[in-house]
């Protein structure tokens, strides 16, 4: 069956998606296809790639079925996957990866919401009081506007692992680390800088020498107010670092060993 690797970063529209397959005749070259999706949410992602049977269909497996692992698709998502309860200790995925990030870059790793932050509904406010609460931590508005996106990630992944291994194949990563692994050295301008933009397209540029085109594309179909480059770029980085993994088996670890949650999700952040 056909390889897929997927990475996948939340937009305003939903969830910025690049899919790289590569040619099964060439496996260990550049030879491969990259193309762009725009889900509005985690599950018709998910049903996508079920109807293409590289999936298998969730609704019709049965509660006792033995656990299912698919090796032919793997997926880096930059979202949280597993969460904390309560308690002033953070994931150690997210303190492992802002060291390995330095001084400069780090602060691109945020303190990750407790669950119950994460499905408050409430006003800024009253969701900040609540992680406060539980772990004497404040969030920040950025962290509140993302809340919906960590929950919805969250709840499928627990409406789902009692039946299919989601984590067998979706991922946590983070660009940021992914970008920094494959330059070798701390990166020197902030994402959002044009300078930060041009540092990491070079970086990409080594696995897509189209990718000035293949974005142009994109926004033949596609909004700027729907999904932004850097969106673009970050999902790129990690649809790289899925398919990098699977060809040479070398992958970094944030922690080395995972710490599980108390819905048995593991909680660590990969990279290559």
């Amino acid at each position: 069956m056909q390889n897929i690797f997927l990475g996948i970063d939340g937009c305003k529209a939903g969830w910025a998606t690049i899919e790289i397959i590569p040619d099964p005749k060439l496996f260990n070259s550049k030879s491969e296809s990259w193309d762009f999706h725009l889900f509005p949410t985690i599950t018709y992602l998910f049903e996508h790639y079920q109807k293409l049977g590289i999936l298998p269909d969730l609704n019709s497996v049965e509660e006792n079925h033995l656990t299912i692992n698919c090796t032919n698709i793997q997926i880096l998502i930059d979202i949280p996957i597993g969460l904390k309860e309560s308690g002033p200790i953070e994931r150690k995925c997210d303190s492992e990866a802002r060291a390995f990030l330095g001084p400069k870059r780090g602060s691109s790793v945020f303190r990750v919401p407790v669950r119950k932050t994460v499905y408050c509904s409430d006003t800024y406010e009253e969701t900040s009081k609540i992680n406060y609460d539980m772990t004497t931590k404040k969030i920040s508005k950025q962290t509140y506007y993302i809340c919906k996106k960590i929950r919805e990630v969250d709840e499928f992944i627990c409406s789902k692992n009692s039946i299919f291994d989601i984590t067998s194949v979706l991922h946590e990563s983070h660009p940021e680390v992914v970008f920094t692994s494959l330059a070798g050295t701390q990166l020197l301008f902030p994402k959002r800088t044009k300078a930060g933009f041009i540092e990491r397209m070079k970086i990409i540029k080594e696995y897509n020498n189209s990718i000035e085109s293949f974005i142009s594309d994109i926004y033949k179909n596609f909004k700027k107010d729907q999904v932004q480059p850097d969106d673009i770029l970050d999902a790129s980085v990690l649809a790289v670092a899925a398919k990098n993994i699977f060809l040479t088996g070398k992958i970094k670890r944030f922690p080395a060993e995972p710490e599980i949650d108390n819905k048995r999700i593991s909680m660590e952040i990969i990279s290559l």
